[in-house]
């Protein structure tokens, strides 16, 4: 695989199990390596385990044994290692490279192999004896892709926590097998997907570059093995890694590759090795490079885009100013007292007449008049009046002929429907006076409409029929009265006296 031209630079604690140190795990540095954390003394160790003995503070490997050593593989082009040390305390060998003695330089560095041809290297400290040589961490520089590409982490964890921490589940993106998963294992402050028996964790990614396994490492965890598929960068084969600490360490970098191609889809089992130990995964990182030059819209298509864009915001205005411009006239536009049912125009009558209201009721009659001194009610009952008489119903106040009535039908006006509005807000006619033939009333109900749209034919309403008759009343019968011609001539009164 050819070098990259993007690179990314991974720093990896010591106390991650991709240190390989041998002998591994040692309550003294005379005989193997001893973890150490700067603000957590071993005086405050818990050897009950009752607390958690979370190792607080940077930490360091240190072995003052002869032959102890610590190993790291990697799948890149540089590899740094930091700590302390005397010039001579350690030899480093990188590959089947020869050993080199150790010469300390600049900041804590033990040694450094940079422009190394991009592939699997393999780097090797070995501690001399005598005095106590000190690891911290690694930098590893990894391929991420080629030039300008753009950097894309996604991090994905195994527990799906919810309620505050009180419920947990396992991610579906994750399968297991072969033993018993936990998920609630200090869930509300690190969860993670763990088991203490020989079960196996897998799942499959793609659209990565570079990815990393992180969980804890404690006391009562052990061996696991990971391998991915197809295989890959340094992880050419399955590979085994040792998870116990004396310390208890969260974010733990349990594995990591490179060298991956993006557009392949791999999958990684983790299995563990002991039974009654624990293997634990909380999260897993894929870090991906988007190409600069990767599948994207040309620019002649975005310009077509955009043109579209502006082309269709362009219409969106223009249909909402049609659409406010014949509300507008519609609110407060006004009429044309010409068009087919308004014939009034002269005698008192605006030729244009304007809406007042939004809304009008399907029985209003006429609309609102220029003139002041006009009261519809008053034309309506005065024309029914004249009907009933008998008399010419031509003229109202000898102003207007019965030519310019004629759109208006109806015998009756309700004065108080006249002044209700419709929901819909479109115009409509109204029932008034009739001829004086004393033909039944008719009561139209229409939406105003173009002159040149055929209006629809008028609904013929049932008549109610007639009123019952009531029994005429009897005539009220007075008592007779005196008639003074019954007293007859007056006579004189005898003088007794």
């Amino acid at each position: 695989m050819s070098a990259p031209q993007t690179t990314h630079t991974l720093s990896i604690v010591d106390q991650s199990p991709v240190f390989q140190f041998s002998p591994y795990m040692s309550n003294s540095t005379d005989d193997g390596w001893k973890v150490f954390y700067q603000d957590t003394p071993d005086s405050s160790y818990d050897l009950t385990h009752t607390l958690n003995n979370l190792g607080r503070g940077q930490s360091h490997h240190a072995s003052t044994s002869s032959g102890a050593s610590a190993t790291i593989e990697f799948y890149g082009s540089a590899c740094t290692l930091y700590g302390t040390a005397d010039a001579g305390t350690y030899k480093t060998k990188l590959d089947d490279g020869d050993e080199q003695d150790g010469s300390p330089s600049g900041s804590n560095t033990l040694v450094a192999y940079e422009g190394l041809d991009y592939g699997k290297h393999t780097l090797t400290l070995t501690v001399s004896g005598g005095k106590p040589v000190e690891i911290q961490h690694a930098d590893v520089v990894l391929g991420l892709g080629e030039n300008n590409a753009s950097l894309n982490k996604t991090n994905i964890d195994t527990v799906e926590v919810s309620q505050g921490g009180y419920h947990t589940e396992k991610n579906p993106f994750f399968s297991t097998s072969g033993a018993t998963f936990n998920t609630d294992h200090d869930a509300a402050g690190y969860p993670r997907l763990d088991t203490s028996g020989l079960g196996t964790i897998s799942f499959t990614f793609t659209s990565a570059t570079i990815i990393q396994l992180l969980g804890t490492m404690n006391y009562d965890h052990g061996q696991y093995s990971v391998s991915i598929s197809p295989s890959v960068g340094a992880s050419d084969e399955t590979r085994t890694f040792n998870a116990s600490s004396l310390w208890f360490a969260y974010d733990s970098i349990l594995f990591f590759e490179s060298g991956l191609d993006r557009d392949e889809t791999y999958q990684i089992t983790m299995k563990n090795l002991d039974q009654d130990l624990y293997m634990d995964l909380h999260q897993i990182i894929l870090i991906d490079a988007i190409p600069k030059d990767s599948p994207s819209i040309s620019t002649g298509a975005i310009a077509g885009i955009a043109v579209g864009a502006v082309i269709a915001v362009l219409l969106a205005i223009l249909t909402v100013l049609l659409w406010r411009r014949r509300r507008s006239k519609r609110m407060s536009g006004s009429f044309d007292m010409d068009a087919p049912g308004y014939g009034m125009h002269q005698n008192g009558f605006s030729t244009h007449m304007p809406i007042h209201a939004v809304t009008i009721s399907p029985y209003e009659a006429i609309p609102t008049p220029a003139s002041s001194e006009f009261n519809p009610a008053s034309l309506y009952m005065a024309s029914s009046a004249s009907a009933a008489a008998g008399g010419n119903s031509s003229t109202h106040n000898g102003n207007i002929p019965p030519s310019k009535l004629s759109s208006f039908r109806g015998s009756e006006v309700n004065t108080e429907a006249s002044r209700s509005r419709s929901n819909s807000g479109d115009l409509l006619s109204a029932p008034t006076a009739s001829s004086s033939s004393g033909s039944d009333a008719t009561m139209v109900k229409g939406r105003r409409t173009p002159e040149s749209r055929v209006s629809p034919a008028p609904r013929q309403e049932v008549d109610a029929g007639p009123l019952a008759l009531q029994p005429a009343e009897e005539p009220e019968v007075l008592p007779p009265g005196y008639n003074p011609a019954w007293a007859g001539e007056p006579r004189p009164i005898p003088n007794t006296r």
